[in-house]
């Protein structure tokens, strides 16, 4: 009797293990992981003005560059100085981009960085009139006032608000007397301004 006791509960051991071993070495089930693909980064708003067909603001892949915006804008048109633009730069959100016309006294452009809210560096690029080449800074609107080198909504505000209370700027050097517009600022922006009567 006690063997037949010894051999049942070696059955019921060796079940036990067996079940024990086909637990642990089995496969766990459940779903695989599904993984997402990356997000897509969101386009860049640029606006351009100038010889194009079509001026406006444009919303761009991110990658592109001034020559896909160019071709956005319809094309440039007849007399453009695309020479004057770098058609190569890459586009940030933000970009002002303008083509001149050919035979309009042009400064060379250069890019500056200015500070947005998001701390996003902005290309700023000289703005042309397409009478005379340069912005008259006693009839020039803000944005206008805005597209010149290191001039922002502050500083071009302050030119505003100087003109409504003292009066017309006699001559370009005189825009100084703005809190704000010194020295370096002036040299950088004093081929592309021009005040009314100026000799």
């Amino acid at each position: 009797m006690k063997r037949v006791w010894e051999i049942s509960l070696a059955v019921v051991v060796s079940l036990l293990a067996a079940g024990l071993i086909l637990l642990v070495s089995r496969t766990p089930r459940g779903e695989a992981v599904k993984l997402l693909p990356p997000p897509t980064a969101p386009p860049v708003m640029v606006y351009i003005v100038g010889a194009v067909a079509r001026p406006g603001v444009y919303s761009m892949p991110v990658g592109s560059h001034v020559w896909d915006a160019v071709q956005q804008a319809g094309g440039l048109l007849d007399g453009a100085d695309e020479g004057a633009v770098n058609l190569a730069a890459l586009l940030r959100d933000g970009d002002k981009i303008t083509i001149p016309v050919k035979g309009e006294p042009t400064p060379v452009a250069s890019a500056t960085i200015e500070p947005t809210a998001r701390a996003t560096p902005r290309l700023t690029l000289p703005a042309v009139t397409a009478d005379s080449g340069v912005i008259n800074i006693n009839t020039a609107l803000q944005a206008e006032l805005e597209s010149l080198p290191g001039i922002g909504p502050v500083l071009a505000q302050r030119i505003l608000d100087y003109r409504k209370k003292h009066g017309d700027f006699t001559t370009i050097e005189a825009i100084q007397k703005v809190n704000g517009i010194g020295p370096a600022t002036f040299e950088r922006i004093k081929l592309l301004i021009t005040v009314q009567g100026e000799p």
